[in-house]
């Protein structure tokens, strides 16, 4: 038994059946039968095989995954679809015969071939799910916004493949993985998986998926998080020269940018108004000439956030937005482009605040393998390590201080000391 929570936030309960090797059979609507290997092989309507037949799957006979599907109306074949590999899918109707070729680089989906030649190009986030979709012209064509667990939130996009990259059916209202199948509004695999780690308790549940942590590597507001804007800017500012209360002055100011609601990126009357462009999506010129130009440290942070963002956002400026969980804004992403922004950060807080050249080199070349250290780490107690810092539940650990999340200035929040004005 599980429940589910409809449009109208009434949580109604949805009693499932399973057949004796755990495959899920009935309950939502459908009626699966299952071959000798435990594969989906037919989808009636209904509670039982007397309903109208919807689907039937072949699976391919070597490879663990779907070969054709054949989908029904009233009981009457109205499509076929082949997959002969995950480079060229063929779709037979009663208006013809319709060839898709896709394009993966390094296992993600980046370009697809239309039946009438047209060629859409997609921008993956860190999981491989498709995102953006644009045309030849780099015009945007759809941008699909997902839950944590896969949910599709909005979305204009017409793509085969969406959530991580896998076929999304909406008879079954479910996800097609290959070897089993994954409901992202149940958050369940619908068969069960009969490979247990028994020294991992997450794994101990047959249905779960990802064991339970799909999105644990992933930004959900589509930006560089606080362990650039808060944690890397006040190390660098530390290390250009800056006392450590101007250090934190400055990191709570640059991270105040994505927390203040008059700037926040995520809220659409910033992004109507233009602030969210102002703030987050500029160019890397423009962010340098305003870092030149702020006259305190307030104003120097909040430069800083600009000057960072313009790396992390530099492929979506023109838009002034991007989806959730886009892996761009992850520094493990791309450690390289990440470095070029930790290297513009910290020269533009050296030079504010009086170095030369040669102190600015000598100073990088010291602390250049922690920052890149930083940026291929991915799980954030290893980031703050990098950098000599550790991380006690919602407090930043500096050295022989603490500081705990409160008001910090004018903004509407920073780290402070224990004891928050």
């Amino acid at each position: 038994m599980i429940t589910e929570t409809t449009r109208n936030q009434h949580i109604i309960p949805i009693a499932l059946t399973y057949d004796a090797n755990g495959n899920l059979v009935s309950g939502d609507g459908v009626y699966r039968v299952y071959n000798s290997l435990n594969q989906l092989w037919k989808v009636y309507n209904g509670s039982s095989t007397s309903g109208n037949l919807l689907q039937e799957y072949v699976f391919h006979p070597t490879e663990e995954r779907v070969l054709i599907k054949k989908e029904f109306s009233s009981g009457v074949l109205r499509e076929t679809t082949y997959y002969i590999n995950k480079n060229f899918v063929r779709v037979v109707n009663s208006s013809g015969t319709y060839d898709y070729t896709y394009i993966y680089h390094e296992e993600q989906l980046i370009a697809e071939k239309l039946p009438d030649g047209t060629k859409r190009y997609y921008h993956p986030d860190l999981l491989g799910s498709t995102s953006l979709v644009t045309d030849s012209n780099g015009d945007l064509l759809s941008n699909t916004f997902y839950s944590p667990y896969g949910v599709i939130l909005s979305s204009s996009n017409s793509s085969r493949y969406s959530y991580t990259g896998k076929e999304y059916d909406k008879t079954l209202e479910d996800y097609d993985f290959d070897a089993r199948r994954y409901n992202a509004e149940w958050v369940k695999l619908t068969t069960a998986d009969m490979t247990i780690d028994y020294y991992n308790p997450q794994h101990l549940n047959h249905y779960s998926y990802v064991i339970n942590n799909p999105y644990r590597y992933t930004d959900p507001t589509g930006r560089y998080e606080e362990d650039v804007h808060l944690h890397l800017t006040e190390y660098l500012a530390n290390q250009a020269g800056f006392t450590a209360d101007e250090a934190r002055e400055i990191a709570a100011a640059n991270q105040n940018v994505d927390d203040d609601p008059r700037t926040k990126p995520d809220m659409r009357e910033n992004y109507e108004k233009g602030i969210t462009r102002e703030y987050h999506f500029q160019t890397t010129g423009e962010s340098l000439r305003r870092v030149r130009q702020s006259s305190n440290l307030e104003e120097l942070g909040a430069s800083l956030h600009t000057l960072q963002d313009s790396f992390a956002h530099r492929d979506y400026i023109k838009w002034a937005i991007h989806p959730p969980g886009a892996g761009v804004d992850k520094t493990a992403y791309n450690p390289i482009k990440a470095d070029t922004m930790a290297l513009a950060s910290f020269v533009s807080l050296a030079q504010y605040n009086g170095l030369n050249n040669a102190q600015i080199i000598n100073q990088w070349m010291n602390i250049y393998s922690s920052v890149r250290n930083f940026n291929q780490q991915i799980n954030p107690k290893f980031k703050a390590q990098a950098l000599g810092y550790s991380i006690k539940g919602e407090s930043l650990e500096v050295g022989k201080n603490e500081y705990r999340w409160g008001k910090y200035g004018s903004g509407t929040g920073g780290y402070c000391k224990r004891n928050c004005g």
